[in-house]
């Protein structure tokens, strides 16, 4: 059985949970979203809309172009939030005033606290290359570039005939770990 309590005025900045003979209960955290005092933002990432109700109602969210989940909040105006910013502004501390927020499972949908960390440019896009979340328009050429190496191909050779520049071969080749970097 799972409960979900959420309620504006909560304060507290973590997910805690605990268990009996029976039930594990999970508690969600809730924290009032800055300058939108009618929402609220749970350790999960649901927004709550109080504009229209005491009891509260969960908003829906919808993906942006990239694939985020994303909220409309209205306070003067309305606005597009993302749900990863809304959690990670309400819950993470940012001493360090980094700019992004790395999803650490890779799932644009995983809002949850706990999968949440402020990065730097760098450091998100590294994280994004090592996990192959991102990819260059070659990597689908690394088999035929492996296969055409063994065979005795040069880098000039395969970048030719696949009409690929040569560091671009260079670059599936090692990231696929077939060429190690010296």
């Amino acid at each position: 059985m799972f409960y979900l309590y959420t309620h504006k005025s909560y304060s507290l900045t973590h997910l805690s949970y605990f268990t009996t003979n029976q039930y594990t209960i999970l508690i969600l955290m809730t924290k009032a979203i800055k300058n939108y005092d009618d929402y609220t933002i749970s350790t999960d990432g649901i927004v709550t809309s109080y504009r229209q109700s005491k009891q509260g109602r969960p908003l829906s969210p919808s993906p942006d172009g990239g694939g985020y989940p994303k909220v409309v909040l209205t306070s003067a105006t309305k606005k597009g939030k993302h749900i990863h910013r809304l959690v990670a502004e309400a819950f993470i501390p940012n001493p360090d005033n980094k700019r992004e927020i790395n999803h650490i499972d890779g799932d644009k949908t995983n809002n949850h606290v706990s999968n949440l960390e402020w990065s730097t440019r760098s450091k998100n896009m590294k994280h994004a290359w090592a996990t192959g979340l991102r990819k260059s328009k070659y990597d689908q050429y690394f088999d035929t570039f492996k296969s055409m190496r063994m065979q005795g191909g040069t880098l000039l050779s395969i970048s030719k005939e696949c009409g690929v520049p040569i560091p671009n071969v260079l670059t599936v080749l090692r990231r696929g770990g077939y060429i190690h970097a010296s």
